[in-house]
This record gives structure tokens, sequence and C-alpha cells, in this order.
């Protein structure tokens, strides 16, 4: 298990996904038009993308050149007990890996131009997925800072999806 323990922060997360299906080639094939501004704008833009916005306590912990972000997802899922943690190391900053416990828990690592796998878990059944990295921003100095994150995932041969997430500490 990691470090828990650290100083208190404020956690703002914006999340974007939307599903499409990519005509030829595996996930992180250019989608050419899709290559908006990560976060250009907020609400509802009839294009069937789930955004999501929350601002949540973390605690921050940095210890033998790892930095952990600690939060609960339970706001986000609607599922009680499902602490988070975003994890990278100080002469990685651009590999980020996220784990969430709980009843659907899941594990898995965004890297630029990198395929990785990973695991979504839904009660008894844990189903592998595919992560590709398109981009990682990531700023976070001293426990304060942003992530960005704009991945697709494909999970146990349903549609693809793409995710964009921000992670702003202070």
């Amino acid at each position: 298990m990691l470090p828990t323990d650290g100083e208190e922060r404020r956690l703002k997360i914006e999340s974007f996904i939307t599903a499409y299906e990519i005509p030829d080639g595996p996930a992180g094939t250019d989608m050419g038009d899709y290559e908006e501004d990560m976060f250009r704008g907020a609400g509802d833009d009839g294009d069937g993308t789930q955004k999501l916005e929350i601002i949540t306590p973390a605690k921050v912990c940095e210890k033998n050149g790892r930095v952990t972000i600690n939060y609960d997802d339970s706001e986000i899922l609607g599922n009680p007990k499902s602490p988070t943690q975003v994890m990278f190391t100080l002469d990685e900053p651009g590999v980020v890996t996220v784990i969430r416990s709980g009843a659907f828990s899941s594990m898995f690592i965004v890297e630029e131009g990198r395929h990785n796998s990973g695991e979504y878990k839904m009660g008894p059944y844990v189903l592998p997925v595919a992560v590709y990295g398109r981009r990682v921003k990531n700023s976070v100095v001293g426990g304060v800072g942003t992530i960005e994150l704009d991945f697709t995932v494909e999970l146990n041969g349903s549609d693809t999806q793409r995710t964009r997430m921000k992670f702003t500490l202070s």
C-alpha cells in the first residue's frame, strides 16, 4: 500500500469522456478535427460528451521520489469507499498511474504515445482494458499544480472512449 499521509490540498477534477469508434487502426489513431484544446469549454455542446467537475479534499504525499495524490472518488461514482490514488515519480512526471479501490475499481497507466494494459473491476468481474496515452502534461511541484491526461480506453470489445482529465491541486 502506498502512503496515505501527506499535506491537505484542494483538488479540482475536470473530466470529459466521449465514446467513439475508430474506423482504421488501434486506439490513439489521429482523430483530425478531434484535436481541439483539451478543456475548451464546459457544459453540453450536443456531442454526447459526459462532463464532470468536482472539488474535493485530497492529500499529497512525496516520499522517495514518488508523488501520491489521494482522494475519495465516492462522489463521482456514487459508490461509498472509493479511495483513489494518482501517482507519478519525480524523474518520470509524464507517466501517471491511477488506482481506484472499491466495488468499481480500476488501475491504469497513462503515458504519452504509449499503449498500456489496465483493468476495471466490477464486483467479482475483472475486465482488461487497453489505454493509449494521447497527451500527458504534469506541472505538479511541491504539492500544487496540474496534471492533464488525454487518453483512449478500449474495454473488452466495447466502443473506444476518449477521456480528458485535469487535476488541479491548490
